[in-house]
């Protein structure tokens, strides 16, 4: 029989209110976004390193994406540009997402339809020397997300900085576990590490020219990460000896919006065993991940 210690009580106490607060800062945010008007969103000051903000959509999420746009136009720290990468044409998007044209969401149409990976690949590729963060579309992100990312990233210019990582876990012998047995949503560590995987919903900046031109590699993410982004970009890093580090934020677990969810990729990942299927083909193809660091193989150089 298990015993119930006064610490595991207070940790679930703790998780309850933490529950409870973080469900009471995801309905604020969502509310004061629907009260707020669109702004003009971009940086008008010349800077050294652009900040570009990069996102993709298909037409199913067309009809919510609205507070995603307008969460990243009423940024605090003001991005360079805001791209939403698209597969289809200007004639298929809403009235209303033209109308964030004037704010400064910029559309960009028929490109190559990678799913998951088209709100990374084009960015990487048109501005190699800019830092890129990457952002979800069916997310209201809280003011604060571009000023944190680059607070940390000033303090970790090489690391991959994001607002919501999971730490990969091994058993004793050094095989790394399942994912559903990672811990998700880790706070715990405030330093680059190699055990933390950078998760796509939080907002992840990438530093300028942090991978080659592997990463863009269509053929290849195609046949082992169809659909986990997240997890082809962890064994890019890994390639390039690039540590992630945990952007400190209250919701790493962000408000999505209402009536986005038509197919959740993470349940289908998590729960439908993509991820581990996806674990496996990059570990067999470019090499594993251990706790002691990278071991590579023969195809790591291609």
């Amino acid at each position: 029989m298990r015993t119930i210690t006064p610490r595991k009580i207070r940790e679930k106490i703790a998780s309850m209110f933490d529950q409870r607060i973080s469900s009471f800062r995801k309905k604020w945010i969502v509310d004061r976004m629907k009260r707020w008007k669109p702004v003009y969103g971009l940086n008008q000051t010349p800077r050294e390193k652009r900040i570009i903000v990069s996102l993709t959509s298909y037409p199913p999420r067309f009809a919510s994406i609205s507070l995603a746009l307008k969460s990243l136009l009423w940024q605090t720290m003001k991005p360079d540009r805001i791209i939403v990468w698209l597969s289809c044409g200007p004639e298929d998007i809403t009235q209303e997402m033209h109308s964030y044209e004037q704010y400064g969401i910029t559309f960009r149409y028929h490109v190559p339809d990678y799913k998951s990976h088209k709100k990374y690949v084009f960015a990487f590729t048109e501005f190699p020397d800019d830092i890129v963060i990457t952002v979800d579309d069916d997310v209201v992100y809280s003011p604060d997300l571009i000023a944190s990312l680059l607070m940390v990233h000033h303090r970790f210019p090489n690391s991959v900085c994001a607002r919501t990582v999971h730490k990969m876990t091994w058993d004793t012998q050094g095989k790394m576990l399942e994912y559903r047995k990672w811990n998700k949503r880790w706070k715990q560590c405030r330093t680059p590490s190699i055990e933390l995987v950078a998760i796509g919903v939080g907002g992840v900046l990438y530093p300028p020219r942090c991978f080659d031109k592997l990463v863009c590699n269509s053929d290849l993410f195609f046949r082992l990460t169809p659909g986990q982004d997240d997890l082809w970009l962890k064994w890019m890093e890994m390639l390039k000896g690039i540590d992630v580090v945990w952007t400190p934020n209250n919701l790493t677990a962000p408000p999505d919006t209402e009536g986005s969810q038509v197919v959740s990729l993470n349940a289908v990942n998590a729960n439908g065993h993509g991820n581990d299927d996806a674990i496996a083909a990059l570990s067999r193809y470019f090499g594993a991940i251990t706790p002691d660091g990278f071991v590579s193989n023969k195809n790591t150089s291609r």
